[in-house]
């Protein structure tokens, strides 16, 4: 019988393939063994029970390798599962690998339910003094999911929200110490590689990051990792230049004509880019807005009403980037007389950047926003979209809002 103890290479640790796995394996090998196409000289058992030793003598190598969400077609589960690959000689339809990959890709949907991805919010400096209620709904809708389990990662100076820190905690690996300004962390350097999802939670004003921080998130994200932005932290970083490209649209700090243009849906249904001077972010007074699907088939959207009512929350207007391989989704129209550009605003964007995929969404300025059930389903579906390029929960909740009425779930 073969040696069950097979493990899984992921985040350059080791991680034991579910009991169900391994028989599964054993199975296929012994499948494989009763062929009378295959060579019978293969070994009984596999070298020192590890995939990565040798199956014949160097004839044969069996690897199950870790994969960023989009770079290959035997993906397995969620947090980064694995696909089976052999290097071999001259046994190609021979070599009992085959049986092994179809075993690996017939086990999918038992991987992918015991295994959820992993997930970081990044946070600390934010305008919105709520933030730390925010990071913590988030992360409960993440986790209520099933989909992800979710860590945070503070700076270690934080700004606003001082009187909700100790009111909403979340387990941090640092001690933070609340400021009056926003000041720079010279030692915050999360380890983005070791997430499929990174959700930002900062907001404007936000003090810059060190170098190589930066330089890690956009590693992270080009070579296909997910990233979420939600509502100001699309202010953030104006003067970063990859950070736009990832986001697409952004507005405050600075941003204007130089930035790239504005980006709107015209009362055609036309999409526009303008070109034309001004600065970069607005927003009217906070109300209820209408969400108007612009691409129904996207799976972030798929399915959901063509146009829901969305929780009071300030409407962004007027952002403008690179919006470099963005996509629109959905748009919301920022009534002139609530304060707005008397634009169809993009309120649900997905960027490529590099082979990463980034989902912004610029609602949620409160909680009473994010309690909006609109706003928990797209937040869910999107962040899966990003970590995987694809969205599984695709059942519309009985309680989603339509184009009338709100529908929020209260967050306690």
């Amino acid at each position: 019988m073969v040696n069950a103890n097979l493990s899984v290479r992921h985040n350059h640790s080791q991680k034991i393939i579910p009991e169900a796995t391994k028989v599964a394996f054993q199975i296929a090998y012994l499948s494989s063994r009763n062929n009378p196409g295959i060579n019978q000289s293969t070994p009984g058992e596999f070298k020192n029970s590890v995939l990565s030793q040798p199956w014949n003598q160097n004839q044969t190598r069996i690897h199950l390798l870790h994969r960023q969400p989009a770079s290959s077609p035997f993906r397995t589960c969620p947090e980064g599962a694995f696909f089976a690959a052999c290097r071999h000689s001259n046994q190609t339809m021979k070599s009992p690998i085959c049986y092994l990959t179809l075993a690996a890709l017939a086990l999918t949907p038992l991987i992918q339910a015991a295994t959820p991805m992993k997930a970081l919010i990044i946070d600390g400096q934010n305008n919105h003094g709520m933030w730390p209620k925010t990071t913590v709904m988030m992360k409960k809708y993440l986790e209520e999911s099933g989909l992800f389990t979710v860590d945070v990662k503070r700076t270690a100076y934080t700004w606003n929200g001082d009187d909700l820190i100790p009111k909403f905690p979340v387990k941090l690996d640092i001690e933070t110490t609340a400021l009056k300004k926003p000041k720079p962390d010279p030692d915050y350097a999360p380890d983005f590689s070791a997430y499929d999802l990174v959700l930002s939670n900062f907001g404007w004003n936000a003090a810059p990051w060190p170098e190589q921080t930066k330089k890690g998130l956009e590693n992270f994200v080009s070579q296909g990792g997910g990233l979420v932005i939600v509502h100001a932290a699309d202010n953030s970083f104006a003067e970063w230049d990859a950070y736009n490209r990832m986001i697409g649209l952004g507005g405050w700090g600075g941003r204007d004509e130089s930035s790239g243009p504005y980006v709107y849906y015209d009362d055609h249904g036309h999409l526009v880019r303008d070109t034309s001077k001004g600065r970069g972010g607005s927003h009217g007074k906070q109300h209820e807005y209408l969400i108007e699907a612009r691409d129904a088939t996207h799976p972030i959207i798929k399915g959901l009403p063509k146009k829901w009512l969305h929780a009071k929350d300030e409407l962004y207007d007027q952002l403008r980037g690179p919006a470099e391989k963005m996509h629109v989704l959905a748009t919301a129209f920022a009534d002139k007389s609530t304060g707005g550009s008397g634009r169809h605003e993009p309120i649900l964007m997905t960027i490529q950047f590099g082979s990463g995929r980034v989902f912004h969404t610029p609602m949620g300025h409160a909680d009473y926003s994010m309690e909006c059930v609109g706003f928990i389903t797209t937040l869910v579906r999107g962040s899966e979209w990003a970590a995987t390029g694809k969205v599984s929960q695709t059942k519309v909740p009985a309680d989603f809002p339509t184009a009338t009425e709100v529908k929020k779930r209260k967050f306690d």
